[in-house]
């Protein structure tokens, strides 16, 4: 499925993935040391 004709046409027509706030906010946590639990908190050990 990642690799479908959808993707193909994507990556054919130069769309790129845009980083969303969410995106972000999860990488800086993950930099912080942070971890994400299954209820999905981010909690720092």
């Amino acid at each position: 499925m990642l690799n479908g004709p959808f993707k193909t046409k994507c990556m054919n027509e130069g769309l790129v993935k845009i980083k969303t706030f969410m995106k972000m906010e999860y990488d800086y946590l993950l930099s912080k040391g942070y971890l994400l639990q299954e209820n999905g908190l981010m909690i720092k050990p």
